[in-house]
């Protein structure tokens, strides 16, 4: 519904109804501005919008502001409704207090869900704000311990791991064997040891990985220690040296068990 033409120097409410039809599709009441208009329309609240609707499904844009190219009219959202609906999905969410640990799963949701204006500052955008990688927000984080579960077949990496954080993660598959849960790494590179990280690989397998060095596990940090148990690794490429990990300055190798299949390397070490 089109709420009309607005045409004043004052202040004016208006109300705004939203349909969220579902996580992807939505409608609302609509204000048109008159050529040539300027100022801000702020919003204060939205009729029609729950909370329990600002789902992590998917992402909505509904238009609420029509203006003519020309005009210098905007829309503003209010802080205190941009408050009411902001929501962060972190690592540290996922506190497991009897083993004072952080423990992902493949399906958790690590980001940021809630409303915001749109680029074009004429409409809002409703449901998913940001979305990390969660075993990349698994990787980065430090401190406390952290396990990163692969319950689903196949977890498909959308960026580069990049380095560790500090203190121990433990990356492992629920399945009855290695091969049941794989990681797919897309050519992108994997762990990256140089801040006193401890990485234990167990019961998965991880494939397509690709680096300079040390494609899937990169230990560089001189304090940094790396325990495989029951792991394949295959199809990983690394343009020079390790073509699975590669170890430098000393770092700590505590166990190594885990099948190694078509894996090459540029310059030394086709698997290590």
């Amino acid at each position: 519904m089109n709420l009309g033409v607005i045409d004043t120097t004052e202040d004016s409410l208006y109300n705004i109804d939203l349909r969220l039809n579902s996580p992807t599709e939505a409608v609302a009441d609509t204000l048109t501005t008159g050529v040539g208009s300027h100022g801000t329309v702020t919003i204060h609240e939205l009729h029609g919008l729950a909370e329990s609707d600002i789902t992590h499904d998917g992402v909505a844009e509904v238009i609420i502001l029509n203006r003519d190219d020309h005009d210098d009219i905007n829309l503003k959202l209010d802080e205190a409704l941009v408050n009411k609906y902001y929501r962060v999905y972190r690592v540290y969410d996922y506190h497991n207090e009897d083993f004072t640990l952080y423990d992902v799963k493949d399906t958790d949701f690590i980001g940021t869900v809630g409303i915001e204006l749109n680029s074009r500052l004429d409409g809002i955008k409703i449901g998913i704000l940001y979305q990390d990688d969660t075993l990349h927000a698994v990787n980065v984080a430090s401190d406390t311990p952290r396990v990163f579960t692969l319950t689903n077949d196949v977890y498909n990496l959308t960026k580069p791991l990049e380095t560790t954080g500090t203190g121990r993660v433990t990356i492992k598959g629920d399945g009855e064997r290695a091969e049941d849960r794989v990681i797919e790494m897309n050519n992108f590179s994997g762990f990256n040891l140089i801040n006193e990280s401890v990485l234990s690989v167990e019961n998965i397998t991880i494939q397509h990985a690709n680096n300079d060095s040390g494609s899937v596990i990169n230990v560089q940090g001189e304090n940094s220690s790396l325990m495989i148990e029951n792991a394949i690794f295959r199809n990983n490429t690394s343009i020079k040296n390790g073509g699975v990990i590669n170890t430098e300055n000393n770092s700590i190798i505590e166990r190594i068990d885990a099948t190694f299949n078509d894996n090459t390397a540029g310059l030394r070490g086709g698997a290590i």
